[in-house]
């Protein structure tokens, strides 16, 4: 058991992502020290955006140190 979110796949700015996961890593601490035996996974969902056009997009490093 755990928590997922998804606030989108397209999104080109980490900004967005750093204040859902901020929020969901709350939520699973709330959540899992109210159960029993906790919760086991946070599902981060969604994707980032792709360059179609001249886009900027995520450094996939950034974006891993920001699940980090």
């Amino acid at each position: 058991s755990g928590v997922s979110i998804h606030i989108g796949s397209q999104l080109l700015k980490l900004e967005p992502l750093r204040e859902a996961f901020l929020q969901c890593a709350d939520l699973f601490e709330i959540v899992s020290d109210s159960l029993p035996n906790g919760l086991k996974f946070i599902d981060l969902g969604g994707g980032l955006g792709v360059q179609y056009h001249q886009e900027q997009t995520i450094d996939v490093r950034e974006y891993a140190a920001l699940i980090r």
